[in-house]
């Protein structure tokens, strides 16, 4: 009986939020140990819970005022189906593989999410360790025999410039 309760949406819910919670920055990894708990705990977050708990999970790790300015409104399966690609491209953007095949996509949303930030973005930005990448790409097409993209450098290039941009206005911010 107290198991069947646990296994209810709202509950199973709840309890994804907070086990994601424990890790706030970066993708929810907590959310596979829990899926893989109990079969019940998969079907319902797979089934029931998904739009639900990623648009949540969404709206605590990312801008959503600024998504909401620039789109208006928006479904829950609109915000979860754009969880997986945010912390995929953050994902890509911390491994800082240069050969990797979505990294232009990745660099892409990660300059649409300082666009659109109003300080979620950032901290989700620095754990991705975007300026040490952003540095690499650079260093990797100043090279004669690299064979480096020109979307990713140009990316690169806007990237590095915002990011040196935010980190000079700041530091003039808290010296006033």
């Amino acid at each position: 009986m107290a198991l069947a309760m646990l296994s209810q949406p709202d509950i199973v819910e709840n309890l994804a939020v907070c086990m994601a919670d424990l890790t706030p920055v970066g993708p929810p990894v907590n959310l596979v140990s829990l899926a893989l708990a109990s079969r019940a705990y998969y079907n319902t977050l797979r089934d029931k819970c998904f739009p639900v708990v990623f648009a949540r999970l969404f709206q605590r790790g990312f801008a959503m005022s600024a998504l909401r300015r620039r789109l208006g409104s928006l479904s829950e399966s609109d915000i979860a189906t754009e969880l997986p690609r945010r912390f995929t491209s953050l994902k890509i953007i911390r491994r800082g593989a240069m050969d990797d095949p979505g990294l232009r996509d990745a660099l892409m949303r990660a300059y649409f999410m300082l666009l659109e930030d109003d300080g979620e973005n950032t901290v989700q930005i620095a754990w991705c360790n975007l300026s040490e990448t952003v540095k690499s790409i650079l260093r990797q097409s100043l090279r004669k025999e690299a064979a480096m993209n020109k979307e990713t450098t140009a990316l690169a290039i806007t990237l590095f410039s915002m990011i040196s941009q935010s980190a000079r206005l700041s530091s003039w911010y808290h010296c006033i």
